[in-house]
């Protein structure tokens, strides 16, 4: 999935042309993230040679613009803490981040973290040590969160999460969990997060009614997460199992089974072996959920059926969307794509903003703002051409509407949100 604006229609590749001395087209296609690094270093005047390092995990990634370039800028530096800049979710993300900072004036520090637990938690001591003034983290589980408000806490620093929230169950709302370190703290902001059930339980609909060989329902679904304790994987899981149990209740004489997870980290090639532990474990799967993982785990699942001729006997649905998605909606490969709205790493990089400059006064107490915004599903070509349009060839705002959003309430926030996504869910939801 790319943030391109034009990269099939021309529009910012051509743009970049006359902003960037020669020497550079041979890189291929040029992504958004890719122009906004081109055209943001080239106004520095920094040399190109910068273009050419990649963010891997640990390390950090400048800004596209910096505050001291950005018109109206008060000096803000945001940090972002993220599992991964270059995949396809993650780079997307990294894109709308940098967007909206670029347009309040800020400037941004990114640190990639694997989901690996001690990366996660020092990803944020790092930003922090860089004279971050805010942060935004995608986490994996809620016990670095623990880690990450302390953190905050000591160095003075707001922190929101995206794609993530602290849930209310077991040890996390106990009067030494984390829920209760969220309320005590004057530095976490809150949560801009997806409905992980929701999406889970559209996927297995989604499979109990299309699935299968035969299309009149899949009933031995195979399900590869990414990260064994991950709080999104959990909810989309007990998201999977809720529509599981209803559909067994309501048809006690057609049940159907739910096997136990593989996980397959973020690489293409953990997808792959994943889905064939799953196969040969499970002789009769004739259905999968590749639950996440930023994309390349799809990938790879996709081309391990493929190669093992399982295309048309195992119906596989999913939580993000590859480039060539369209593809394989028409081909069926994929019978279905739940993912967000790309709002939520938007809206968590707004409401840190709003803390940072005062707008937003975090008080000890609650447990933060929290945003929900639905996920979008499409099952064809033609829905994944309306999502396309609605959510990836332009920015979810343009720059003034960033501002304007700088200056809302947050109920105001909150009443934006629903109404941004609402809108584009009609155009990319079928």
């Amino acid at each position: 999935m790319r943030y391109n604006y034009g990269q099939t229609r021309g529009g910012w590749r051509r743009a970049l042309v006359g902003v960037i001395p020669g020497g550079l087209l041979h890189m291929g296609y040029l992504t958004r993230s890719d122009f906004l690094r081109l055209s943001g270093l080239a106004t520095a005047g920094i040399c190109a040679q910068a273009l050419l390092s990649s963010c891997s995990p640990g390390t950090t990634t400048p800004a596209a613009t910096t505050a001291a370039e950005a018109p109206g800028t008060d000096g803000v530096k945001m940090g972002v803490s993220i599992w991964s800049s270059t995949d396809p979710l993650g780079a997307l993300s990294v894109d709308i981040i940098r967007q909206a900072a670029n347009a309040l004036g800020a400037e941004v520090v990114v640190v990639d973290h694997a989901y690996v637990p001690e990366r996660v938690t020092a990803s944020v001591e790092t930003l922090a040590a860089a004279g971050c003034d805010g942060i935004v983290v995608c986490n994996a589980t809620n016990a670095e969160m623990a880690s990450i408000i302390r953190s905050c806490d000591d160095n003075d620093v707001y922190v929101t999460q995206f794609y993530r929230h602290i849930r209310e169950d077991g040890q996390e709302a106990g009067p030494t969990g984390v829920r209760a370190l969220a309320e005590a703290s004057r530095r976490y902001v809150g949560a801009v997060h997806g409905d992980e059930a929701a999406c889970g339980v559209a996927l297995m609909q989604a499979l109990l009614e299309k699935g299968g060989p035969s299309g009149g329902g899949a009933r031995h679904v195979g399900l590869v997460g990414w990260v064994e304790g991950d709080v999104a994987f959990q909810q989309r899981l007990g998201g999977l199992q809720q529509a599981l149990d209803e559909w067994n209740a309501a048809h006690p004489d057609d049940t159907a089974t739910l096997f136990d997870p593989i996980y397959a980290g973020l690489t293409a090639g953990g997808g792959a072996r994943a889905v064939e532990s799953l196969a040969n474990a499970h002789l009769d799967m004739d259905a999968l959920v590749v639950a996440g993982g930023g994309g390349d785990p799809l990938v790879g699942a996709l081309g391990w059926l493929e190669r093992a001729g399982r295309v048309g006997q195992v119906s596989v649905v999913a939580c993000d969307f590859p480039d060539d998605l369209a593809d394989r909606l028409a081909s069926g490969e994929v019978l279905m794509a739940a993912g967000g709205d790309l709002c939520d790493p938007l809206f968590a990089l707004v409401l840190t903003y709003q803390a940072v400059t005062g707008k937003l006064i975090v008080s000890e107490g609650d447990l933060g703002r929290e945003l929900v915004v639905p996920h979008v599903h499409v099952s064809d070509a033609e829905g994944y051409a309306a999502f396309e349009a609605s959510f990836l060839d332009r920015p979810p705002c343009s720059d003034d509407e960033v501002r304007g959003l700088a200056d809302l309430s947050f109920e105001g926030l909150r009443e934006r949100a629903e109404d941004l996504v609402q809108d584009r869910a009609v155009a990319g939801d079928n």
